[in-house]
């Protein structure tokens, strides 16, 4: 999603987020919500979680107050993702399962907005052993990726190593094996031979047909 500058003139009002408080008098003058998004994402790349958290609480305040949807759901899926790198797993979920219906209120429902927090909220529900909720989610997502990117594009392969990687974890290696596969296919398709996804799907297909 491109992100907008946008000016933030009003006071903070949302006192609570995601299972933490945000400072109702906090004052955010001189700062917009890009501002303090792109903040977030920079913290989180060098290792700070805790400030990228708390910049990505900002993100959500400001969105919130200002009823702006879409920031507000791609602030949401930030947070959720410094909460789930600290391991908090039923707080991630929080926010991504709010990211989503976000999402989805906004009308952005068949948009690559809703494809993120799908993808991670999948994720943390395999981290939490809920494997048939988190391949449902999966399968969701390929099926809008699919629409949206194109069937052999690098979207739909990495869901497609997700969901293998599911299979996986419920001992079904043939349907692991097929979604490895696929993704390899696509990874061919695209000449990305040399990648980093080409590695680890090389991997865990190779895993998978030793286990089978």
């Amino acid at each position: 999603m491109q992100e907008t500058t946008r000016t933030w003139a009003g006071l903070a009002l949302i006192a609570t987020v995601i299972g933490g408080q945000v400072g109702a008098g906090a004052a955010f003058a001189g700062e917009t919500w890009a501002t303090r998004y792109a903040a977030g994402r920079a913290a989180i790349e060098r290792g700070d979680l805790a400030e990228g958290e708390r910049r990505f609480r900002e993100a959500v305040e400001d969105a919130r107050a200002r009823v702006d949807m879409q920031e507000l759901s791609q602030g949401l899926n930030g947070l959720g993702n410094a909460l789930r790198l600290q391991a908090r797993w039923k707080e991630a979920r929080a926010a991504f399962e709010e990211a989503i219906a976000v999402a989805e209120k906004a009308g952005l429902g068949r948009t690559l907005t809703m494809a993120e927090p799908l993808n991670n909220i999948a994720g943390v529900l395999r981290e939490l052993g809920a494997y048939e909720e988190s391949l449902r989610i999966l399968e969701r997502t390929l099926a809008l990726e699919t629409e949206l990117s194109g069937a052999m594009s690098e979207d739909v392969a990495e869901t497609l190593t997700r969901i293998g990687n599911v299979h996986v974890e419920l001992k079904r290696l043939d349907p692991a094996i097929a979604s490895f596969e696929k993704a390899l296919a696509i990874v061919d398709h695209l000449s990305l031979g040399e990648s980093v996804l080409a590695a680890n799907v090389l991997a865990m297909l190779g895993n998978a047909q030793r286990m089978a």
